[in-house]
């Protein structure tokens, strides 16, 4: 039941979110967390969240601006790197307090408390219609950087930061969306190795704790040079210190590792399919993707439908431009926002 909650989950968010740019951590994350430990469920978040940006670095990664991407992307990188060290050294503090609640007794760690405020705040980024206008010049795009690339090393939680400080650039829809996946996929990178890292020193520390340190043979120079003045060895009294720290920690001194790569493989498998039949049927993206955007109607735009979705009269008249080589409304019958990012043009000569 378990796994399939899970698929379920990575299908449904991994459709709605493949075009919009954010927002799939704050919906996936959650369901993680019912079933992981916080850092674990960050982890695994980040595993689909990098693959969903490859297969949309694969599509419009070409159209990025690489200056704006460099300004922006590099510092995201240094700020994920220690976004993703802080989150690792929260999973290791003890917890803050304890309850009793269901007949079971409960703990508030600093690890769980810091990423639910961080996903309450960023949910009420990207629900409150007054956040919806969030918006920074082009000269803070380092600070940017910073705050993308810290909190996405913290939570997974980048894109909404990211678009906000994009928005201004005078970039195409094109741009705007390749760009942010290239700065999406370097965050993401980054911090996954520091989690991988951060797996790899917890399961060998587990895995000698449960070995202990090898005997030493008796004619050997090792041997000879570990014994102390009172003739006893001191590698026998270092194992005797272990065995005696372990029985009393009562702590398994093994774990499972099949769990979690088993749920990242399903994760992955449900990504990847549902990722190539939304890009292969136009009738079945339309299920997980909204349906276009109605910009401009009869020469007059459409100003509600805009702010929606964030396109500028400036945008408008680019789209234009690019699409049909004109730059006046009245010769337009309709201009929609695609599902893409993109924008297309019926012009008023032309057949509806």
């Amino acid at each position: 039941m378990k796994h399939l909650l899970i698929c379920s989950a990575a299908f449904l968010t991994s459709g709605l979110t493949l075009f919009s740019g954010f927002g799939l951590g704050t919906l996936l994350l959650p369901v993680f967390a019912l079933f992981f430990a916080m850092e674990v469920a960050v982890g695994l978040t980040a595993i689909v969240h990098f693959l969903n940006n490859l297969f949309k670095l694969g599509l419009v990664g070409r159209h990025a601006d690489r200056k704006v991407a460099m300004r922006l992307g590099i510092p995201a990188i240094l700020a994920s790197f220690f976004g993703a060290r802080l989150l690792m050294w929260l999973a290791d503090v003890g917890p803050l307090a304890r309850y009793q609640a269901f007949g079971r007794e409960l703990y508030v760690t600093p690890v769980k408390l810091s990423i639910g405020v961080l996903m309450t705040l960023f949910a009420l980024l990207e629900l409150v219609p007054a956040l919806e206008k969030l918006s920074f010049d082009r000269r803070y795009l380092p600070l940017g950087g910073v705050l993308t690339g810290f909190f996405g090393g913290l939570s997974g939680h980048q894109g909404a930061l990211r678009s906000a400080f994009l928005i201004r650039c005078g970039l195409s829809k094109e741009a705007f969306i390749g760009t942010g996946v290239v700065v999406a996929c370097l965050v993401d990178f980054t911090r996954l190795g520091v989690y991988a890292a951060k797996e790899g020193r917890d399961r060998r520390s587990g895995q000698e704790r449960a070995v202990g340190p090898q005997p030493l043979d008796p004619q050997s120079n090792d041997a000879r040079r570990a014994v102390d003045r009172g003739g006893h060895a001191v590698g026998d009294r270092h194992r005797t210190g272990c065995r005696h720290h372990l029985k009393d920690s009562g702590k398994p001194t093994e774990q499972d590792p099949n769990r979690s790569d088993l749920s990242a493989r399903i994760l992955v498998a449900a990504h990847y399919i549902l990722a190539t039949l939304t890009y292969s049927s136009h009738a079945l993206g339309r299920i997980f993707t909204r349906s276009p955007i109605l910009l401009v109607e009869n020469g007059l735009p459409v100003p509600r439908n805009m702010r929606r979705a964030r396109v500028t009269e400036h945008d408008l008249k680019e789209g234009l431009r690019l699409r049909k080589g004109v730059d006046d409304l009245a010769l337009v019958r309709a201009a929609y926002l695609e599902r893409n990012g993109e924008i297309s043009v019926v012009l008023r000569s032309e057949p509806a």
